[in-house]
């Protein structure tokens, strides 16, 4: 496309867009409180529209973990009424190993109570260590290690890594100095830097029309027509500019 067509089609657009400020008489009758009574009727369709949607997700994200529940439940239900035989009668598989458990962790050995006690005296580092799928206590002389302790630099101690600093030249660079300080006692970062970080600019945030809002302007344009108390009004409602709904509302 050439340059002239180029910018004859955005002049029309202009125009085009201009023109939507000029209003006929009849929509020049419009009152307020008549697009307020639209906006609000809209708001309401919205807003039921919304809660029958989040209803139906509700309900069917509720069938979905009913029959996930389900599965975990019977599961669990048939583990914990498992049960065996032995010749004393029906045992609780569960109810045994919890007391085999707290047996071995008592110490309780029938068969060998006075060998573990005469070699618990004689070597002060024997514990009783439980195997796992087993429901035999068994004794383990194990020489416990104490690990030394390394002082560290305190977890809440933050390193800030500063853009500033990629920008310098070498004989500014930080390399090789100190420019983060801390606490002899408590290791608290005290200065983060020898000069005040740069204030980055804000990027100022485009704001995108969600659905729910191109549906009420569409709407309302429908039904009250297209004016400068319309654009202000929906303005005042989505918390927008005029000229932001009025280009909005053109393309």
């Amino acid at each position: 496309m050439s340059p002239a067509s180029d910018n004859s089609l955005s002049d029309s657009q202009t125009q085009r867009l201009n023109d939507l400020s000029i209003v006929s008489p009849e929509e020049a009758t419009v009152e307020p409180d008549e697009v307020l009574s639209v906006i609000e009727s809209l708001k309401r369709r919205i807003a039921s529209e919304r809660a029958d949607y989040i209803k139906k997700r509700v309900e069917g994200n509720t069938q979905k973990l009913e029959n996930l529940t389900k599965d975990l439940y019977n599961l669990a239900t048939e583990r914990k009424c498992l049960e065996i035989f032995d010749a004393d009668g029906r045992i609780d598989l569960l109810s045994k190993r919890q007391k085999d458990a707290l047996d071995m962790q008592n110490g309780v050995d029938t068969s060998n109570a006075d060998d573990d006690s005469n070699s618990s005296e004689d070597d002060g580092y024997a514990t009783s260590a439980i195997l796992l799928g087993s429901s035999i206590a068994v004794k383990n002389a194990v020489r416990p290690i104490k690990l030394p302790e390394v002082k560290r630099i305190p977890p809440y101690t933050s390193w800030i890594f500063l853009d500033r600093n990629q920008r310098m030249t070498e004989d500014q660079s930080v390399v090789g100095r100190r420019r983060i300080y801390y606490d002899q006692n408590g290791g608290e970062t005290l200065i983060c830097s020898d000069s005040d970080e740069e204030v980055l600019e804000e990027e100022e945030e485009k704001k995108v029309f969600a659905e729910s809002e191109d549906y009420m302007l569409r709407m309302t344009v429908k039904e009250v027509g297209l004016s400068d108390i319309v654009l202000d009004l929906l303005g005042q409602c989505l918390s927008r500019k005029p000229s932001e709904v009025k280009v909005h509302t053109w393309f």
